[in-house]
């Protein structure tokens, strides 16, 4: 599956609004992956499957798993 994200770009012979079109289109999948990672860590928390690895919340679960830092965990 090919995105937006998977191309290398230019900048130097993008006109201005190439640039833009291609930015906010970075911006919509970065936001699309942050939906879906919300999502997951949702589901995460419900079936309390942080739990399994000696997590007592699913903000340590996210820190360890994924190396965030206190505030992105809480996010």
């Amino acid at each position: 599956m090919s995105s937006v994200a998977d191309l290398e770009v230019d900048v130097a012979t993008m006109t201005p609004a190439e640039l833009e079109a291609f930015t906010r289109g970075l911006n919509r999948e970065r936001c699309r992956q942050e939906a879906i990672m919300a999502t997951h860590v949702h589901r995460v928390s419900l079936a309390g499957a942080y739990l399994a690895d000696g997590h007592r919340t699913v903000k340590a679960w996210g820190r360890a798993t994924c190396n965030w830092s206190g505030p992105e965990a809480a996010r």
